[in-house]
């Protein structure tokens, strides 16, 4: 064999070649055809790469799109899982803690709340003294328990209101604010304000009386303040036509000390006006006097003088 290592069909085409007379012009021309060819299959090898290359990277893209779609799709149904979740585990939290049960120890009256979680309950307070209901219900609600927390503090507000005649008012104020806490409506809201409102009241009257008793102008000025404040609260009509004659009868003894005070100043002002003038009489007297003296002076010493001229004359006449 010519050449070897060569495929069947490469080896007939190179004998054929050889085999062939031909011009050089002819083998020109096949070498330039063969080297076309060449670069045309070289150009579509390139281009078939380079379609296959496109193809895999769209694959690839493809790939990962679906991937990314899938794992979003996966942390959706996660995120929506918990929040659906979340929203059964708060609606049966809410509705839990929304319960409130009524139990007995040791003859105490408890109330517990259900706990803010699905389950469980918690003590919320005791109720000493107060009565348990004949038929205790399995569950109860907001609007069943708080009046009984409610009137368990204005109770102990009263009982403390009437224990003596100076009562503990700031344990008063206590409780009712307390009370306000747990009050569900609003006649039990009323309820607690009209006997915060009296205790205000008491005060504000007590603290007009003490300085009204001082009793100068300003003290009285000072009741007068006090007095406009007790006004302003929501009290029965007996108590607010209590505080406008009070505020009357200041305004006349303010109007009576005022009268006497400019009578004293006027009495003041003529006893002054008479001190001036005596004041203005004196000098004048010391003046006369000042001036009487030397002419009473010069007048004894002349008449002492003329008695002794007379003395002297009678001698003479008596030694003659």
């Amino acid at each position: 064999p010519i050449v070897s290592g060569l495929s069947d069909e490469e080896t007939r085409r190179i004998k054929k070649l050889l085999l062939k007379k031909r011009d050089m012009a002819t083998i020109r021309a096949e070498i330039k055809k063969e080297a076309a060819e060449k670069e045309v299959a070289k150009k579509e090898a390139a281009k078939k790469a380079a379609a296959e290359r496109d193809a895999a990277e769209k694959a690839a893209a493809e790939r990962g799109a679906a991937e990314k779609a899938t794992m979003k799709k996966v942390i959706i149904g996660l995120v929506s899982g918990f929040i659906i979740l979340f929203a059964l585990i708060f609606s049966a939290s809410s509705s839990n803690n929304s319960k409130y049960y009524i139990k007995e120890k040791a003859g105490v009256l408890e109330i517990w709340q259900g706990r803010y979680a699905p389950l469980g309950e918690e003590r919320m307070i005791s109720l000493p003294g107060v009565p348990l209901p004949e038929l205790i219900n399995a569950v109860y609600s907001k609007s069943e328990v708080f009046p009984l927390i409610f009137n368990y503090y204005v109770d102990k507000a009263d009982a403390i209101l009437g224990m003596s005649e100076t009562p503990d008012y700031v344990a008063i104020k206590s409780y009712l604010n307390e009370a306000l806490l747990f009050a569900t409506t609003g006649d039990l809201s009323k309820k607690a304000y009209s006997r915060l409102n009296n205790i205000k009241f008491n005060d504000l009257m007590y603290k007009a009386g003490v300085a009204e008793s001082r009793g100068a102008i300003s003290d009285l000025d000072e009741a007068m303040r006090y007095l406009n404040k007790a006004l302003l609260l929501k009290v029965d009509a007996g108590k607010s036509d209590v505080v406008k004659q009070k505020v009357e009868s200041i305004k006349e003894q303010k109007a009576e000390m005022i009268e006497a005070q400019m009578a004293e100043e006027s009495t003041g002002a003529a006893s002054g006006k008479s001190d001036v003038v005596e004041q203005k009489i004196e000098p004048t007297k010391k003046q006369s006097a000042e001036i009487t003296a030397p002419m009473i002076e010069k007048s004894t010493d002349f008449v002492s003088a003329e008695s002794d001229v007379v003395e002297s004359q009678q001698k003479n006449k008596v030694q003659r």
